[in-house]
C-alpha cells in the first residue's frame, strides 16, 4: 500500500508480545502515521497460513499517553493478584 505521496508507509514496530489465550496473542507496537507517533495494543490470530494477523479487537493510542497508560496498567497490577 502507497500513501498519497507515492510512499510507504511505515511497518509497525513490535516493542513486545506475549500469549492472551490458547488462540491470540497480544501485539505492542509503535508506528509513526503522519507526524504523529502511535501506539497500538492488538489481539492476533494465526491464519491457516500460519501468519499472525490483527484482529478489530485492540487499542490504540497516541504516544503522549504513555504515562497514563503507565499510570493505569500499574493500578490494574495493585488489584490483581499475579
Amino acid at each position: 500500500m502507497t500513501s498519497a505521496a507515492g510512499t510507504t508507509p511505515p511497518m509497525p514496530r513490535v516493542v513486545h508480545e506475549f500469549r492472551k489465550n490458547a488462540h491470540e496473542r497480544v501485539v505492542v507496537s509503535v508506528q509513526p502515521h503522519e507526524g504523529v507517533t502511535y501506539m497500538d495494543l492488538r489481539a492476533h490470530t494465526r491464519g491457516v497460513d500460519g501468519v499472525l494477523r490483527p484482529t478489530r479487537k485492540g487499542l490504540t493510542l497516541r504516544a503522549e499517553c504513555i504515562a497514563d497508560l503507565v499510570r493505569a496498567v500499574e493500578a490494574l497490577r495493585a488489584e490483581v493478584v499475579e
